[in-house]
């Protein structure tokens, strides 16, 4: 899969896709910045408690075998929908079919 032989509407169309997982993100409260600020701001733990559960689902999947940046990408895409995965079994070429 050469990327640079991609049509430039791929690209255009990727940065789209981005921006509004993105602000998905933003929206849903997983951003981190969002979920420190309404913790420290309101005494809301909402935000925070996303990402604890995204950071035990990774240890989890790390220590099933995935490598650290597979666990901690596979978490956080299937908790907040955002992204394809990094890694060697859920990179952008990749599926989550093993899962």
């Amino acid at each position: 899969m050469d990327v640079l032989q991609w049509p430039w509407f791929a690209f255009a169309g990727g940065l789209l896709a981005g921006a509004c997982a993105g602000l998905a993100a933003r929206l849903a409260s997983f951003c981190t910045l969002n979920a420190i600020e309404r913790w420290f701001y309101a005494g809301d733990l909402s935000g925070l408690r996303s990402w604890a559960l995204a950071g035990l689902v990774a240890l989890v999947l790390n220590m099933s075998g995935l490598d650290g940046i597979t666990s901690l990408s596979a978490s956080v895409t299937t908790l907040a929908n955002v992204g394809p995965g990094l890694g060697p079994t859920i990179g952008p070429a990749g599926t989550f079919q093993s899962f």
